[in-house]
């Protein structure tokens, strides 16, 4: 998967005419990694390959929107034992005067005991088990399991049975507000606390594995010095950046949480219709509308 990133962004420089010199300036690194979908998912033998990645980049070039659930990366992953995958959700922060900022998050969910899962407040989890019982089986099927995963930028995790905590969420959250990294950090450590809102006390447990990014696309400076130097020493050059006031970060880290507890909710919504993979292994889909009436049950409006 490295490799084929690497030579896919090469390809871009060259085919938008940027030269070798201009290529080493704007030089990154890709990073790739992956959630484990052992469950579901034949682990010895691996389905992506090469064109995998070029395709998925492709469909990222013209796709308007972001396919939720079981697909892409998505396909295969599991959470709170219902099949979960790839999630989003964004909000509106209100700047100074008329400026306007947006907070969004990819999750990859896959995570979870079914027990541990809250909705709301609501202990939806123990209530599904206790009037529909575990969401997970495994037995023989016939015909054609459903499609393999296809992960990019996931993160490895080691093996696990059903009836351990799962691997935990692969998370990116971005914004377009001025953020530098000591702030971003911060942004994504109340990443976990919106996971906390749907996987209780269950989250961050010893197999568990969550992976928070954050990133800023507000400042781009300008870092290609053409100030002849002379034996490799040149006059410092300054960048002009913005940074948002600390004291005004909290409704950063709101907009942070509720965004992924969101986005882990969306992720198990749109894999509702359930997932059988490899060898018989089979999740039932989130029950929707049980969800629904146990929240007009037990929530406490207020």
């Amino acid at each position: 998967m490295f490799q084929s990133i690497w030579e896919w962004t090469l390809k871009q420089a060259r085919d938008n005419g940027s030269s070798l010199e201009t290529i080493s300036h704007n030089y990154g690194t890709p990073v790739v990694g992956e959630t484990a979908d052992w469950f579901l998912n034949d682990v010895y033998n691996s389905a992506l390959k090469a064109e995998s990645v070029h395709q998925a980049f492709a469909n990222a070039m013209t796709q308007e929107e972001i396919l939720e659930g079981q697909h892409g990366g998505g396909a295969g992953m599991t959470c709170h034992m219902f099949p979960g995958g790839t999630g989003t959700s964004s909000r509106v922060v209100k700047g100074s005067g008329d400026v306007i900022y947006t907070v969004g998050v990819i999750v990859q969910s896959n995570y979870g005991h079914t027990y541990d899962m809250q909705v709301g407040g609501v202990p939806m989890g123990k209530l599904i088990l206790k009037e529909k019982g575990t969401p997970w089986r495994k037995e023989k099927v016939a015909g054609k399991a459903d499609d393999g995963s296809i992960v990019i930028y996931l993160m490895y995790f080691p093996p696990i049975s059903p009836k351990s905590p799962l691997p935990d969420d692969f998370l990116t959250c971005s914004t377009d507000a001025p953020m530098l990294p000591h702030q971003l950090i911060r942004l994504a450590r109340h990443c976990a606390v919106g996971l906390a809102q749907v996987g209780g006390h269950g989250v961050g447990s010893n197999h568990s594995g969550d992976i928070i990014l954050a990133l800023s696309t507000a400042n781009k400076p300008e870092e290609r010095v053409m100030t002849p130097g002379v034996n490799g020493i040149g006059p410092i050059e300054v960048n002009g950046i913005e940074i948002i006031r600390n004291e005004s970060i909290n409704t950063m880290f709101k907009a942070a949480s509720e965004v992924t507890e969101e986005a882990i909710l969306n992720s198990m919504i749109a894999g509702r219709e359930g997932r059988t993979g490899f060898d018989g292994a089979t999740l039932d889909g989130f029950p929707v509308e049980f969800v629904k009436e146990m929240l007009a049950k037990y929530r406490v409006d207020v």
